[in-house]
């Protein structure tokens, strides 16, 4: 078996006998398998409604454009150390921000497979509005999606290991996105893996750094597999969109904790295109979106009156003593609604 895969096995106990059976392992070392259209294929197959490939080199180039950016940043993890319905007893530790290449995950990995699961329009399109002011259906979106997409790729995942090839799964493939908090736990945040959807010739970036695709704007989350099947890469989309964010500004606009930095804003180059990268202030995200600090990213429709802004050097410090304002109650429920995508104009197809 390769280093860091694992075999998970369970019983059943049953009141009768079975006849003894000799069963054939499950395998396929010949590799029938073949070509990138029966892999996207397959995908489709397992409930993917987007499926894009990206050469390894493709993600390996916006890494070396991003790394000195990413080379300044330091993220701080917080977790609560008490129970559920105790006061927040923060526990935060700092880390520099890593940026990761498929080669992290499959250190022969020649192709990176991204697919994509849309999100229903109406989710985000009538969340936070009267009359309901609901925002639990595009929160259980976006967990159910997540959750999803984990399922849809480890049946990819699988299936590329039966033929004969190596395969490994990532939510964030090259750690620019992050995470978001919700009454389920965390999962992975509406950025993730967009930058690699690029790459994989399935949309466009966008200011509010989603993936925006033809079929379904920005409704739509993603999941990478870095895999040793030597795939045929899709072409990179040609890069309309940044044009549309360029008059737009909305998402910079409507951020409650102003954690986009467009003074910073970088020229990336994916395949032949040329698009505007929006570098984000994680912290300053998370501060609304993972520890719902602030309750203008959606907490407010559950009930939450704290509405906290970080200051402008947010340190650990600043976060500890923020996260201790937090209701014993609802700490372990945020619900989460991103106000860069509500008020973005690119939630539906054009």
């Amino acid at each position: 078996m390769p280093e860091g895969y694992g075999l998970c096995y369970s019983s059943v106990v049953l009141n009768c006998d079975l006849p003894d059976m000799n069963l054939a392992l499950r395998g396929n070392p010949g590799r029938k398998l073949s070509g990138s259209g029966a892999v996207k294929e397959m995908a489709r197959t397992y409930g993917a409604n987007l499926a894009g490939i990206s050469d390894v080199a493709r993600i390996n180039g916006v890494v070396d454009q991003l790394q000195n950016d990413a080379s300044g940043r330091t993220i701080l993890d917080a977790v609560d150390m008490n129970d559920l319905f105790m006061p927040y007893k923060p526990s935060v530790q700092a880390r520099q921000l890593q940026l990761y290449r498929p080669a992290d995950y499959l250190p022969d990995g020649k192709s990176v497979l991204v697919l994509g699961m849309r999100y229903p329009e109406a989710a985000l399109e009538r969340a936070g509005k009267p009359p309901a002011e609901a925002v639990g259906p595009y929160v259980f979106v976006q967990y159910q999606v997540h959750r999803e997409l984990t399922i849809l790729a480890l049946k990819v995942v699988k299936t590329l290991q039966e033929h004969g090839y190596q395969a490994a799964l990532t939510h964030d493939l090259t750690h620019l996105g992050t995470e978001t908090g919700s009454p389920r736990g965390l999962h992975t945040a509406p950025i993730n893996n967009a930058v690699e959807a690029v790459c994989a010739g399935l949309g466009q970036l966008t200011w509010n750094r989603a993936a925006y695709t033809e079929e379904y704007g920005i409704n739509q989350g993603f999941i990478a597999i870095v895999t040793d099947m030597p795939l045929q890469a899709d072409s990179v989309l040609p890069a309309s969109i940044p044009a549309v964010c360029a008059s737009c500004h909305k998402c910079l606009d409507a951020c409650p904790v102003t954690a986009f930095e467009p003074e910073k804003k970088l020229d990336l180059a994916i395949g032949t295109e040329k698009y505007d990268f929006m570098p984000l202030e994680t912290n300053r995200c998370r501060w609304a979106t993972r520890y719902a600090l602030t309750n203008k990213d959606g907490f407010e429709h559950n009930g939450s009156a704290l509405d906290l802004r970080p200051g402008q050097n947010l340190d650990e410090e600043m976060l500890t003593e923020a996260l201790r304002q937090r209701d014993p109650i609802n700490k372990f429920r945020p619900t989460i609604v991103q106000s860069c995508r509500v008020v973005c104009p690119l939630q539906k197809k054009s």
